[in-house]
């Protein structure tokens, strides 16, 4: 067995600093539907407005690639936002 650490399970930033959560797929597969993953996002509050962030308009893009490997382009209320460490990661473990 191989050792991990906390590292290895956390989101990576990429060459253009995008957070990346899980592995990528390079498997076609059934196509996944965008209602699903705005079904998961709208169950995720802003903790300070008690509203949903894809209600709120926090996400700008859903893009789904053929290997259903899922990219969500995303902005914070403001730059001081309490969740910004944690939100992305959020987002990331409710997508399916």
């Amino acid at each position: 067995m191989v050792d991990k650490e906390l590292s290895d399970f956390m989101p990576k930033a990429n060459s253009d600093g995008e957070l990346v959560f899980g592995e990528f797929l390079s498997e076609v597969s059934k196509p996944l539907e965008k209602k699903i993953i705005i079904d998961q996002l709208t169950k995720i509050n802003d903790p300070e407005l008690g509203i949903n962030i894809y209600d709120l308009g926090l996400i700008y893009d859903i893009d789904i690639d053929k290997f259903n490997n899922i990219k969500i382009s995303m902005t914070l209320t403001t730059v001081n936002c309490p969740v910004a460490d944690s939100f992305p990661l959020d987002v990331a473990k409710k997508s399916p």
